[in-house]
């Protein structure tokens, strides 16, 4: 009897960490999103710099992001993540700069983190360029740079 009894609660523990386990990899999937980026954009005009990144070449992306930067003006940057919805004047805890890679992590204020996106993860083709310019919009702004 007592067998069976260990037995049977074994089996329950190991259902039990099954199932945690799937909820730990549903939750860690909303912790970050990503965007492959198909179509790189970046240009300074009207002294404004504007960089943007989009999954496909389409003119109405499913996935994008839209940065600028006053050029003049060293306070603030906007962004644009999918929709107006997810949009705002500063609002980044940290970003990461990588040669080939932009991470990008909020601060818990902001919308798109309060919908389960902490971070948004931006892959690109190598580009110094366009490193340069993603500096300079963080740059002395309210989040933490890191160039890796």
């Amino acid at each position: 009897m007592l067998f069976k009894f260990k037995e049977l609660i074994q089996k329950y523990w190991i259902s039990i960490l099954i199932y945690l386990e799937n909820i730990k990899k549903q939750y860690d999937k909303e912790l970050f999103m990503e965007i492959i980026s198909r179509n790189t954009y970046y240009k300074i005009e009207d002294d404004i710099l504007t960089i943007a990144f989009a999954d496909s070449e389409k003119p109405n992306p499913d996935n994008y992001i839209i940065l600028q930067r006053e050029v003049d003006d060293l306070d603030f940057y906007y962004y644009e993540i999918n929709s107006q919805q997810y949009s705002g004047v500063g609002g980044f805890k940290k970003v990461e700069i990588y040669s080939d890679k932009l991470v990008i992590y909020f601060q818990e204020n902001q919308k798109i983190y309060q919908n389960s996106i902490k971070n948004l993860i931006i892959t690109y083709q190598p580009d110094k360029k366009l490193n340069e310019y993603i500096e300079y919009i963080f740059g002395e702004s309210d989040c933490e740079v890191v160039v890796c």
